[in-house]
Order: structure tokens, then C-alpha cells, then sequence
């Protein structure tokens, strides 16, 4: 996990789609991770790993590096990743993607926010 990141989420009825971003100057953002909230009717995301080209500008399509679902009506998130992949950061968006805005009154009742 990044000490300095960013999360954005947007989402619509039955999809969403959140950004996870690289702070790297004062409105400089290098988008590391793209998580897209599939239409289902369980919950289902895949995470794309997105790659500065070699000119600075960032790759469009991105590399799937991960994959979450929940089996059945079960309320226990799986998550498949490929080595090397930020965990915390990918667990955090699936969260944002799955989840209403509790979850950052949550944070912010914790402390961490």
C-alpha cells in the first residue's frame, strides 16, 4: 500500500468502476490500478494493472492482475491475484466497488481518515 494514494470511485446501478492513483507531485496522479464492478447478480470485479508507456502517457487497456467474486449468496469476498500485486490496494477498491459511502464514515469513526 502506497502512503500517498488516491481512490475514486464512481458508480452507476448495477456497475462501478474505481481508480487507484499514484501521488506524484502536487496535481501529478499516475493511475496504478483500474477495478471495474461487473454486471452480475452476485458480486464480481476484475483489477487491471495500467502501465506508463515508454513516452509517460498511461496504457488504456491495462493488464488484468486480479479477480473478486463472492460464490452463492455467501457475504465472504474471494480475491485472486497475480504475484506481486498490491493486495491492500486491490482489497480497498473492492470494498469502494462493492460497498456504499459508509465506508469512508467508517474510516473517518476510526481514526484513519
Amino acid at each position: 500500500l502506497y502512503q500517498f494514494a488516491r481512490k475514486e470511485t464512481s458508480r452507476k446501478w448495477t456497475t462501478a468502476k474505481c481508480t487507484y492513483d499514484i501521488v506524484a507531485g502536487e496535481d501529478d496522479f499516475r493511475t496504478l490500478y483500474v477495478g471495474e464492478k461487473l454486471s452480475s447478480l452476485g458480486f464480481r470485479a476484475i483489477f487491471k494493472e495500467i502501465a506508463a508507456n515508454a513516452d509517460g502517457k498511461e496504457d488504456d487497456g491495462g493488464i488484468v492482475v486480479a479477480k473478486a467474486f463472492m460464490p452463492g449468496v455467501s457475504m465472504s469476498p474471494h480475491v485472486d491475484a497475480a504475484i506481486g500485486v498490491d493486495l491492500l490496494a486491490i482489497v480497498s477498491m473492492g470494498y469502494a466497488l462493492a460497498g456504499d459511502e459508509s465506508a469512508a464514515g467508517a474510516l473517518a469513526g476510526a481514526g484513519v481518515v
